[in-house]
């Protein structure tokens, strides 16, 4: 699987170059962002809801390299470049794994990736080999590829010393304390 570092086009050019009934969540979310996208599959354009004047070639797209990440329009982008691979085996690890895009902080990946923020020290002590003293608040540089744990049911949620959490607590992110959830 090809990862692209995309850098959308700005508001403007979008409106310049994409007709208005072609716009999509990138026009006003995230336009001159620079994103971490994979070639889109039939699957992920079954998976979304597309207008009634897109396209349905997969060729036309990129998504989010998140599971059930969104699609961007490749008229959206401004310009593409690759990133250099280095699989999760290289890393001697042949679990699931994670490519981390800008803004993703190590609780946010626990979120998007695994259902929880509270396992964000999982992925902090398979990865610390790398990157020791990481916080949940912490941000991984771009286009790391992370081990992850194996995903669990969202309804299991454990501490990370393995006792069961009531699923109203939550975790501080910035130093790991639990807080009743008001």
């Amino acid at each position: 699987m090809k990862i692209y570092r995309a850098k959308l086009k700005s508001k403007r050019a979008m409106e310049r170059d994409i007709p208005r009934e072609r716009w999509g969540w990138w026009h006003d979310v995230c336009p001159g962002q620079t994103l971490t996208l994979r070639d889109a599959t039939a699957a992920d354009l079954e998976r979304c809801i597309l207008g009634d004047h897109a396209s349905k070639d997969p060729a036309d797209y990129l998504c989010e390299t998140f599971e059930g990440g969104c699609l961007v329009s490749r008229e959206a982008v401004g310009h593409l470049g690759e990133l250099p691979q280095v699989p999760a085996s290289q890393l001697g690890w042949h679990g699931p794994a994670h490519i981390t895009d800008s803004g993703e902080s190590l609780c946010g990946i626990a979120l998007r990736q695994l259902g929880d923020e509270r396992r964000w020290t999982e992925i902090r002590d398979l990865n610390a080999d790398r990157f020791p003293d990481m916080l949940g608040a912490d941000y991984y540089p771009v286009g790391t590829v992370l081990r992850m744990p194996v995903q669990r049911p969202r309804d299991h949620a454990t501490h990370p010393d393995g006792m069961e959490m009531p699923r109203e607590t939550q975790v501080d992110c910035r130093n790991h304390s639990e807080v009743p959830h008001a």
